[in-house]
Order: C-alpha cells, then sequence, then structure tokens
C-alpha cells in the first residue's frame, strides 16, 4: 500500500524490533504503555458534567480510538476500530520502534455472479465488486436509493455467502425483507423470542436480535449495517466485537446525513477508509478532479462584505471576463458539456454579455416573464429538463440537474465554502470512464477573498477532490485528512 502523506513525516526506524499489537479482526487493542498509538489515534467527544451548583458543564474530552488493553475491564465494552489496521503499520512509538499487527484472515468471497435478466434491470454491480475486493468499507446511498434493495442485490451476486443484516428498526428490516422477497432469496426475519437456525443463508435482525448464539455471527461471511451510524451504539458494539468474528463488515449511509465528527472518527475505526457512493440504482458516481486558477485582477475595496461581494465577484469585469475565457476554451473541446455555476442572478446577467449564445437557467419554475427585468437573460431562458451543451446557471437551479452529463463545471461565484454539490449529483454508468473537471479560482483581489478562496480549497481536499495532477487514492487522502485532524494532546 501506498504510504500516505502525512504519514511520511513521521519518523522510521531500522530496528527489528516491534510493538505487538492485538487484532480479533474487527477489534485491535495495545499496551496501556503504548501512548504514542493512543494519542495519534484519538478523537473528541463533547461530555457533560454535574457543576457544583447543579447545573451541566459541558467540555471536550480526548477518546482513544484504540483498546487498551490494561484498562479494558473499566470500559464498558470493546470499541468497534479493525479499520484502523491500516494506519498502524506506519506509526512510531515513543521509544522509536514500530507497531507490528497479527491479522487474521477474513471470509473469502467468490467472484461475484451477474444477475439474471429480470433481476438486472437498474442494478449496481460494482457494489458487488466492491464488497469483493475489500474486508470492509462505507457505502454512501443518496437519497431515493433503497437500501433494501442494495443489500438483496449483494445477496444474489455471492449465493453460497452467508449474510446477517443488522437493522436499525423494524421499519428498515420490513423494506430489506420486501427486497428479498421479491428477488426469492431465502432469508430469516430474526427477533430476540425467535432466532433462526444456522442452515438459513440470509439472516435480517436488529443488533439485539444477533446476539443469539444460534445465529452464530461469528460464522457468518458478510456483515452488513443497514445504518452504519447505529453500529457505534452499545447493542451494535456488542454484536460486532466478538472475538470469532471473521465476516466482511460494510455499512450503508446516507449522503446527506447530518453525523459528527466524533461519529465520523468512529466510522472510520470501525469500517475503514473505503468508501462507495452510490447516487441512484445503477448508476456510479463519476470522478471528479479539481482545477484551481490563479485569478490575478486588480485589487478592489468596499464599505462591507456585501459591497465586497458585488465590487470583486460578480461585478468585477475583469474577473467575470476570465471566467468567460475559462468557459469558452473548455466548451471549444471536442465532445465538452460544460456548466458555469453563479452565486444569484446577479452575477448571471453579468455573465450572459460575455458569453453570448449560452442558454441561462435560473431557478426552477422561474420563467422568463422574471427574469425580463434582466436584459441579458429573458430571451435566452433555458428549461430546466433540457440537456444543453453549454449552460450558465445559478447554484440553486443546479439541484435539478445530473451534473454527471457535464465534462467540466466551472464555479464562478465565492465564499468561504464551495456550492454543496454533493457526490451523488455527479452520475455516470457503471463502467464509463466519465471524469468531471470542477474548476474553482484563487482570489488576490482582496484580503477576504483571498481568505474565502483558501477556505474553499480546503473544503474541496476534505471532499477527496483531486487535483489534476495528484495520483494518491481516495482512500490514501481520507487518511491523510484523518490523522491531519487528530487532537495533539495526550490522552489520559
Amino acid at each position: 500500500m501506498t504510504t500516505p502523506d502525512f504519514l511520511r513525516s513521521i519518523p522510521s526506524t531500522r530496528s527489528a524490533e516491534c510493538h505487538r499489537v492485538n487484532c480479533n479482526r474487527q477489534v485491535i487493542s495495545v499496551d496501556a504503555s503504548d501512548g504514542a498509538a493512543c494519542r495519534l489515534l484519538s478523537t473528541r467527544r463533547w461530555i457533560a458534567h454535574p457543576g457544583q451548583d447543579g447545573t451541566l458543564e459541558c467540555g471536550l474530552e480526548n477518546e482513544s480510538l484504540l483498546n487498551v488493553q490494561a484498562t479494558s475491564t473499566s470500559r464498558h465494552l470493546p470499541r468497534l476500530n479493525g479499520g484502523l489496521q491500516q494506519l498502524l503499520p506506519f506509526l512510531t512509538a515513543d521509544d522509536g520502534r514500530r507497531y507490528q499487527i497479527s491479522m487474521r484472515s477474513v471470509a473469502q468471497l467468490s467472484e461475484p455472479q451477474p444477475l439474471l435478466d429480470h433481476e438486472s434491470s437498474g442494478s449496481s454491480p460494482h457494489i458487488s465488486q466492491f464488497v469483493h475486493d475489500f474486508a470492509r468499507g462505507l457505502i454512501r446511498v443518496a437519497q431515493g436509493v433503497q437500501i433494501g434493495r442494495l443489500i438483496a442485490e449483494i445477496a444474489i451476486a455471492f449465493p453460497t455467502a452467508s449474510v446477517a443484516v443488522i437493522v436499525p428498526s423494524w421499519r428498515a428490516g420490513l423494506e430489506t425483507v420486501r427486497a428479498l422477497g421479491n428477488v426469492r432469496v431465502r432469508y430469516r426475519r430474526i427477533t430476540p423470542a425467535q432466532p433462526p437456525n444456522w442452515d438459513e443463508r440470509i439472516v435480517v435482525g436488529t443488533a439485539l436480535s444477533m446476539g443469539h448464539s444460534e445465529v452464530e455471527l461469528e460464522k457468518r461471511d458478510l456483515l452488513i449495517a443497514y445504518d452504519a451510524v447505529s453500529v457505534l451504539g452499545e447493542q451494535g458494539q456488542l454484536a460486532f466485537s466478538g472475538p470469532d468474528i471473521r465476516g466482511r463488515m460494510f455499512g450503508f449511509v446516507r449522503d446527506d446525513a447530518r453525523i459528527s465528527g466524533w461519529q465520523k472518527d468512529w466510522l472510520y475505526a470501525a469500517f475503514g477508509f473505503q468508501q462507495l457512493e452510490v447516487p441512484a440504482h445503477g448508476m456510479d458516481v463519476a470522478d471528479v478532479r479539481l482545477r484551481l486558477l490563479r485569478a490575478d485582477v486588480p485589487a478592489v475595496s468596499a464599505k462591507n462584505r456585501l459591497d465586497l461581494k458585488r465590487r470583486g465577484l460578480w461585478l468585477n469585469r475583469a474577473r467575470n471576463r476570465l471566467v468567460a475565457n475559462v468557459a469558452e476554451h473548455y466548451s471549444a473541446q471536442p465532445d465538452s458539456r460544460v456548466l458555469v455555476l453563479t452565486d444569484n442572478i446577479e452575477q448571471l446577467d453579468a455573465l450572459c454579455a460575455l458569453l453570448p449564445g449560452w442558454p441561462t437557467l435560473a431557478r426552477v419554475g422561474l420563467g422568463s416573464d422574471v427574469l425580463g427585468e434582466f436584459g441579458h437573460l429573458g430571451s435566452r431562458y433555458s428549461p430546466w429538463r433540457q440537456i444543453e451543451r453549454r449552460l450558465l446557471s445559478t447554484v440553486l437551479a443546479s439541484d435539478c440537474r445530473d451534473l454527471g452529463i457535464y465534462t467540466s463545471i466551472i464555479w464562478a461565484g465565492g465564499g468561504n465554502a464551495p456550492p454543496n454539490l454533493r457526490p451523488s449529483m455527479f452520475w455516470k454508468r457503471p463502467g464509463s470512464n466519465m471524469t468531471v473537471e470542477f474548476v474553482d479560482f484563487l482570489d488576490r483581489s482582496h484580503y477576504h477573498l483571498r481568505r474565502d478562496s483558501q477556505s474553499r480549497a480546503s473544503h474541496y481536499r476534505q471532499r477527496g477532490w483531486p487535483t489534476a495532477n495528484d495520483s494518491v487514492t481516495p482512500a490514501n487522502r481520507r487518511m491523510n485528512a484523518f490523522l491531519a485532524a487528530r487532537p495533539k494532546e495526550r490522552v489520559g
């Protein structure tokens, strides 16, 4: 595996002696003396303490992502952290020695089987390939994607694998059961009072139900969490942290779910750094490459932030001319489809004067009668269902577009954060080599604009969008960001 960039700064050693780390596939434990690992692999969470005057005092407290053997009796339960096994071999202890993990092999799966013709309509075979290629991972799905249907496709692709599906509630369990029933896969719905026999290839139940010895969770080949966040609870930890569990572990999470930093860290610890985006049934996410262009325009001054945005971004003719030149450059390439996104209609109108002939889209339901107030927009309004090879649009109107059809997307607006473009908005067919180039500008005409553009660049790195010359894998980029965000204080 390629060493992540952040880890290259950690001093190495040639000593043959190593700290041995115990790992039973899902749970990693270290000695209490291994302070370097506990310090580097830790997270923070808000803790409420009762105050002397009867009030609650809240504060941030460091929490190790590793299970410490010497104090294991004082912990409520071992935490799932097998996904950190990718990081430990690169860490260096306080005494200069490396960490060595004694790993156990996970369950082996056969090559995924293709679906039958009546089952393959809108199927997502790349999900089954993802499950086959990795021992653990997160699958992020967009709104409208039925998780139960994806679980049924995985069950069909591996007809000899035994599967345990952990659901957070029986409402989610019924969706999974219906999907399995539609494809006529043999399954068993279990409850705490009605455990299954081992003969059932697929079992569906809550984490509490999976605690039955008859389920034999340690013999299952695939462990699938309908909601990965729910596994972080006490029952989910108990279900998955058994010493002999050998199954591959995967979890689903909605791409618009509100996840705290503490939950995100523990999701990485439990499911690792491999992720797959599912924008829709039968669709994959297009690769996005980032290009940051320097905007060398004359300096501006302003009275307030609104005036600064008008003078420095929206109505700045030099900057808009640069945006228009970049848009014309990309649209002149063969088989190109270019989308220019603006902050608002005011900036859209200013760019229309510099890009004659480009259709415009302001907002769904906003017709030419409203846009007629702006001189350039009224006669060039594009119906939102119509696909244009070149298009000027506000960022609000982009929600109704399939952004994966565009080869280049240019962000002409500003702000300290990029537009809310979720990965699920970039669609492509599985197996397609479709790549979207996302262009933004590094402003230098004012201190606040320069700081905002640097903040946007930081957000792009957090999203995992590589630059044009970046060859680091997405998993390694997540590892870099994960380690760079670790608390620097020693865990107590």
